[in-house]
């Protein structure tokens, strides 16, 4: 089975497994039940912040493009490695997939 495409419109949540703190603006992530660990930088960080509630990648891309004065589309483009990483490792799920 191949997985949908990342698209404007998906919209993100995270997920129950994983528990964060915030330490000198980065996040350090845990999964809860296989103790594996995530750090984020200022702007994953700032991604992890801002799907504090469920959110489009769209949305995402124009807070971050206000915030570090880049298009929303370098926005997005840049975040989407990210994106993809913490959807494989489960701290972030797709919204009505």
């Amino acid at each position: 089975m191949t997985a949908t495409p990342l698209t404007l419109e998906t919209e993100l949540r995270r997920t129950e497994d994983w528990l964060s703190t915030v330490s000198n603006n980065s996040v350090i992530m845990m999964h809860a039940a296989n103790g594996r660990f995530v750090g984020l930088n200022e702007t994953g960080s700032r991604i992890w912040t801002l799907l504090e509630t469920p959110a489009t990648l769209r949305d995402i891309g124009i807070h971050l493009a206000e915030e570090f004065e880049i298009s929303p589309e370098q926005a997005v483009a840049d975040m989407l490695p990210l994106v993809k990483m913490l959807i494989d490792n489960g701290a972030l799920s797709r919204v009505n997939v």
